[in-house]
């Protein structure tokens, strides 16, 4: 190397040290290290000099003297320094002389230079390249993960830096883990599973963690769970976690939580009954750089079941697809079963009583369950083999059907605790006590924010001052499955959040407890599986108020919410939804997918048809700019009597005007219809029906006229209505004929803008 031929124009990190000369290599007899390299030198706020040696190695028979000068190339003068500017290399011996490298004052960055060796005659004998490189100011952040016992665990965790668009997962050994990081504002949070609230065999969720870590230093950071606090919602009535969503926001540009800013950062984890309790690490102080939000999500229905004995309740879980207890309190004595084989039974008195088994491998659930059917078992009580809650299938081995017995699962903690008390009790009666509510009569949908960062006391008080109450009834048919789903609507994202699964709902009344709040916002969602989802406005509710809803049941017919509304966008285009099967409820737009439903939209100016669609969307293109005259046409029919009866046909139609914009929402008149119905969706014959109209899109406009007409032999014949006005309603009398089976209804509505609706509801409801 010390012999090659320099290239001057290639830097050494890229051509070392120059190109190789054979013949000069074989014919020297002075070599002399090829090249001298610190490496990285860290960066550090008093750096320090770092001294190499250069050795010469003399092969001839006489000593040689090498005259020694310094090639600093580009860098500054105090980059290099030799210790002595000869040196003399004893005959078939070496010498070497000391090389400073000095990092003070260099730039970042990667330096190079070269030490030329010449001996008596001037000519180059050897030559050594030197290279070093600075750090750019960094510090060592050492991130150490701890469980709820305050014992080293491991884990990963989501890094971000605020001059950096990307996140880094680093994952966390038991010793810890140091990373060497440029000086910047970061944030490490980590999800963590760690142990519940029912013993070392429970588990619950942690967030670890801090979002703002100043890096101007060497720091040490504690993902602990030993300092974590659980955040739980307490509830005026008895309920339980079915669903949660544990969440947080980080932004290192926007203080308030706002959707849509480039470089947000989103984490969020669902957790199921599988897991007993949330918790968090307190931030010791809220972020000045930027903004961070942590959000907790509740869905928590009427506890389904509890499980007591001798006054202590057990963490219990109902499983998927079992048969339920009824509803009420029961009490039952125990028998333990061991595997739960029908084997086990053999010898055991079981019948009408909870057999409290083992969960184990090689031996389904179904097989479980026939056992405790053919036992006369009344609850079987399954004791979970691994940490956390049991949330399998008991129903039948087809994973449709639902299995012939009820049954629960139980922590282990508390289920070998059971087997215990009832192995030691000789056979004395060991007495449980079970209260089932199958069908929820109340649920709890919560939402907490904490912005800034995450306080001591995470406790949701749920209560008055910050719940509203609505009354919601689900009218399908009682033979009819059904799915309900509630979304939230946090501050950070457009449109729902990440949201829980649609759960099975039964044709029933049903009170929901929401929470309220300016920055909470709820939409909600109840389908029958491939057929139709009915999706409401988005609502946020004010504490203490009362409201009714009314899901699947008549009048069904095209109805929109705000996304709906037709949108003029580009100058000349036009973008229109037209769900075709709204339902009674408040602000509901429905979609049909599913056999019978079928809807034709069509678009007009004037009488010129510009689009047409058999679905509930639409556009049209290349429109005149000038301010015109449009009509929009929905008309749907229903053939799928198992799911209604009513609405086999509707004819809609809006007229408004619309001109050239880059982008404008055109409002619309929409009619909510309310009767009193019974279960079967029919009313009496001389009931009241009100009619609300409203202007969709500008809610300051006023409905100027209402039209109301009444068929009560499926649209052949019409009668007027006089309807009385008060506070933007219309009320009317029915006077049914002792013939009439249904109620057709026929309405025009038009706006003080001009704009219009008519709507033709064919079999709307019917009539005792």
């Amino acid at each position: 190397m010390s012999t090659s031929t320099v290239t001057a124009d290639i830097s050494a990190y890229r051509g070392g040290s120059g190109r190789l000369d054979i013949s000069a290599a074989s014919r020297t007899q002075i070599t002399a290290s090829g090249s001298v390299d610190t490496g990285l030198i860290k960066w550090s706020s008093d750096p320090q000099p770092v001294e190499r040696r250069i050795t010469y190695t003399n092969s001839a028979d006489r000593a040689v003297t090498l005259q020694l000068t310094l090639d600093r190339q580009e860098g500054p003068g105090t980059l290099f320094a030799l210790g002595a500017d000869q040196v003399t290399v004893p005959a078939h011996d070496s010498a070497s002389v000391s090389v400073t490298l000095d990092p003070r004052g260099a730039a970042v960055g990667s330096h190079t230079g070269q030490v030329i060796a010449r001996d008596g005659a001037g000519v180059v004998a050897a030559h050594t390249v030197l290279s070093f490189t600075t750090e750019s100011e960094r510090h060592d952040l050492t991130l150490l993960t701890k469980d709820r016992e305050g014992r080293p665990t491991t884990g990963t965790a989501t890094l971000r830096a605020a001059q950096e668009p990307d996140f880094h997962f680093y994952t966390i050994p038991q010793t810890g883990l140091t990373l060497r990081l440029p000086r910047d504002t970061y944030s490490v949070m980590m999800f963590k599973d760690v142990q519940g609230t029912h013993g070392a065999h429970s588990t619950g969720l942690a967030l670890l963690g801090d979002p703002e870590i100043e890096l101007t230093q060497d720091q040490t950071v504690q993902l602990d769970a030993s300092q974590t606090r659980q955040v739980r919602a307490l509830t005026p009535r008895p309920s339980m976690p079915t669903n949660t969503r544990a969440e947080y926001w980080r932004s290192f540009t926007s203080a308030r939580p706002e959707p849509g800013t480039f470089g947000d950062w989103i984490e969020s984890k669902m957790i199921g009954p599988d897991y007993d309790s949330v918790w968090a690490q307190p931030t010791p102080d809220k972020v000045t750089h930027g903004g961070f939000a942590f959000t907790t999500r509740w869905r928590a229905p009427q506890t389904p079941l509890t499980l007591s004995h001798g006054g202590r309740e057990m963490g219990v879980l109902p499983q998927n697809g079992a048969k339920p207890l009824p509803d009420g309190t029961t009490a039952m004595d125990a028998v333990f079963a061991d595997t739960g084989t029908p084997a086990a039974y053999a010898h055991l008195s079981a019948r009408g009583k909870t057999a409290v088994v083992r969960r184990t491998p090689g031996i389904s659930p179904s097989e479980q369950s026939r056992a405790a059917q053919a036992a006369g078992v009344k609850l079987l009580l399954v004791v979970n083999n691994a940490t956390g809650r049991l949330n399998t299938w008991y129903g039948d081995a087809d994973y449709h059907s639902p299995g012939p017995v009820a049954a629960a699962s139980v922590t282990q903690n508390d289920g070998e605790a059971l087997i215990a008390e009832i192995s030691a009790s000789r056979g004395r009666p060991v007495r449980l006590r079970a209260t089932a509510h199958p069908v929820p009569g109340y649920l709890y949908d919560l939402v907490s924010y904490h912005t800034g960062g995450i306080p001591e006391d995470l406790t949701l008080r749920a209560g008055p001052h910050n719940l509203a109450r609505v009354d919601a009834v689900f009218g399908q048919g009682k033979q009819t499955p059904a799915a309900e789903m509630r979304m939230d609507h946090p501050p950070y994202v457009f449109g729902g959040g990440w949201n829980f699964l649609a759960e099975p709902v039964a044709h029933n009344a049903r009170t929901d407890w929401v929470s309220t709040g300016g920055d909470i916002t709820w939409q909600q969602q109840v389908g029958i599986p491939n057929l139709l989802t009915e999706t409401s406005e988005p609502v946020s509710y004010r504490p203490a108020t009362t409201h009714a809803d009314r899901w699947l049941t008549p009048v069904l017919r095209p109805r929109m919410i705000s996304e709906d509304l037709p949108v003029r966008h580009d100058g000349s285009a036009l973008d229109f939804t037209t769900r075709a099967w709204g339902d009674s409820g408040t602000a509901h737009a429905g979609q049909g997918y599913g056999t019978g439903l079928s809807q034709r939209t069509s678009l007009y100016q004037g009488t010129t048809l510009l689009a047409e669609s058999d679905y509930d969307n639409g556009h049209a293109w290349d429109l005149p700019p000038e301010r015109l005259p449009y009509k929009l046409v929905v008309d749907a029919t229903a053939d799928n009597t198992p799911f209604s009866p009513y609405s086999p046909t509707t004819h809609t139609a809006w007229t408004f005007t619309s001109a050239q914009a880059e982008r404008r929402t055109i409002p619309l008149v929409q009619l909510d219809y309310a009767v009193e119905l019974n279960a079967q969706g029919e009313a009496s014959r001389t009931s009241s029906l009100t009619l609300t109209p409203s202007v969709l899109g500008a809610p300051h406009t006023r409905v100027s006229s209402v039209h109301l007409e009444v068929s009560y032999d499926n649209g052949a014949t019409w009668h007027r209505q006089t309807a009385a006005h008060h506070d933007g309603t219309w009320t009317t009398r029915l006077a049914a004929p002792r013939t009439a089976s249904f109620v057709s209804l026929r309405t025009t509505a038009e706006d003080e803008t001009e704009g219009t609706i008519t709507q033709t509801v064919i079999r709307a409801y019917g009539l005792t």
